[in-house]
């Protein structure tokens, strides 16, 4: 498995990187379409299946999908 090293941009000298990253940037392009969230793939079993969620993606169960664990009744 390969580490992936993000660095930590909310540091106080970033503020206004991170305005622009959020404020604008992702804003526009979420809005117009040419950025898409991964859609969302349900792991039913409410906080019993939070440990399953979480390492799917380094099992190889999802690809391109973002696994939600479901609270017992579902989403609210």
């Amino acid at each position: 498995m390969h580490e992936i090293w993000v660095p930590n941009v909310f540091k106080e000298e970033n503020t206004e990187f991170v305005s622009w990253l959020y404020g604008q940037f992702l804003a526009s392009h979420l809005a117009n379409g040419t950025l898409q969230p991964n859609r969302p793939k349900a792991v039913p079993g409410g906080l019993v299946s939070v440990w399953e969620a979480i390492h799917m993606p380094q099992e190889k169960k999802v690809s391109g999908e973002k696994a939600v664990a479901l609270g017992v009744h579902g989403p609210t």
